[in-house]
């Protein structure tokens, strides 16, 4: 991404991006191929792309060769660079068993840090992330969280009739899940806890949307049997934003477990499903990540709970049954209140605002 000193850009990269999707394949030569022309395209771009020369700042995020061409462009063009970072994917690669992804990670950790020694500015996803870098690295390092677009609910859009027949099927008061369908984000830790919230005496529908691969799907709907809770929770594929809102009226709590004892990346995270159930008017309830101690307990929109079973079903209980004997004015103050939080906090405007701050401090 390309910035002025006024937002950004009207850079188009989108072609790039629609290519390497259209590209991508497990075969390792063809990937390998494809790499080396989007590097060698983003590159020609920087250099010789006559909208890049009225730009004073580059802002690259996370993938650390591309970033790695774009500081070098940066430098001969005399441009500004920004590293933002929203991701632990190196290490995350070294996650994966065998040589060759234990060589991957390294690299990338390498060509990582040595970016954020050179960069103009660093910016990250979370405090805690902003802690893991400085605990090796002895820069400043600014963090800007993840944000939401807030949603206008004056905007009139005609839903599909798919649609219309999810909403139909969502009971009221019911629990829901926003994101990527995968037992390492934590899909299986909720289909225990809604079979303990179920023991426990509290009946909860639980609507899953969200994206993954078909082996995902059989391996949850197999999950889903073997607790005998397929009249209970209902898998979708991903829905557009602008239909989940009207998907999800109904429902009044979302659920954002990150296992970082399972998976540690996942405690440096910022998530953006959490800030979507806020946004959609929805409590929430979420590991105890430290990025959800600031959305979800400063915004009094829900529970924080430890990554185990027992813990997440009290927390749900608890937020229910207190959701329960709000009156409707409260109830809507409630919504109002963490609402305009996140207005205040982690909406595209907000975070416009801390991304200029960074600029103004590089003058």
């Amino acid at each position: 991404m390309i910035v002025t000193e006024r937002g950004e850009s009207d850079f188009d990269h989108r072609n790039v991006l629609l290519k390497l999707k259209k590209n991508s394949t497990k075969n390792i030569a063809r990937r390998v191929a494809y790499s080396a022309y989007l590097i060698f395209y983003v590159f020609k771009t920087l250099i010789f792309d006559s909208r890049v020369k009225g730009m004073k700042y580059i802002l690259v995020h996370d993938e650390p060769i591309i970033a790695f061409v774009s500081y070098v462009a940066a430098r001969l063009r005399r441009k500004k660079f920004i590293y933002r970072i929203t991701h632990l994917k190196a290490e995350e690669v070294g996650q994966s068993k065998g040589f060759k992804y234990a060589i991957l990670s390294s690299f990338a950790k390498w060509l990582r840090n040595f970016l954020i020694k050179r960069a103009d500015a660093v910016i990250v996803m979370s405090e805690d992330m902003k802690q893991y870098f400085q605990n090796f690295i002895n820069r400043e390092i600014h963090c800007i969280s993840s944000c939401v677009k807030m949603y206008d609910d004056s905007q009139t859009l005609e839903i599909p009739e798919r649609i219309k027949a999810i909403k139909r099927k969502v009971k009221k008061n019911s629990l829901c899940y926003l994101g990527t369908i995968s037992s390492s984000r934590g899909l299986n830790f909720i289909i225990e806890v809604i079979a303990n919230i179920h023991a426990k005496g509290l009946q909860k529908e639980l609507n899953i949307f969200g994206k993954g691969t078909d082996k995902d799907f059989i391996e949850l709907r197999e999950k889903i049997n073997t607790l005998n809770l397929q009249n209970h929770i209902f898998l979708y594929d991903q829905i557009p934003m602008y239909q989940l809102k009207y998907v999800l009226e109904e429902a009044r709590i979302g659920l954002s477990p990150y296992l970082y004892d399972h998976n540690y990346i996942l405690k440096y995270n910022s998530p953006l499903k959490t800030l979507d159930y806020m946004s959609f008017g929805k409590f929430v309830v979420g590991s105890d990540i430290g990025d959800h101690l600031e959305t979800i307990l400063d915004s009094k929109s829900g529970e924080v709970a430890k990554n185990n079973v027992e813990d997440f079903s009290n927390s749900i209980i608890r937020l229910n049954n207190k959701l329960d004997n709000l009156g409707t004015n409260e109830f809507e103050y409630q919504i109002s209140f963490f609402t305009n939080w996140l207005k205040e906090n982690r909406s595209l405007d907000s975070s416009a605002k801390k991304v200029f701050d960074v600029l103004k401090k590089m003058g």
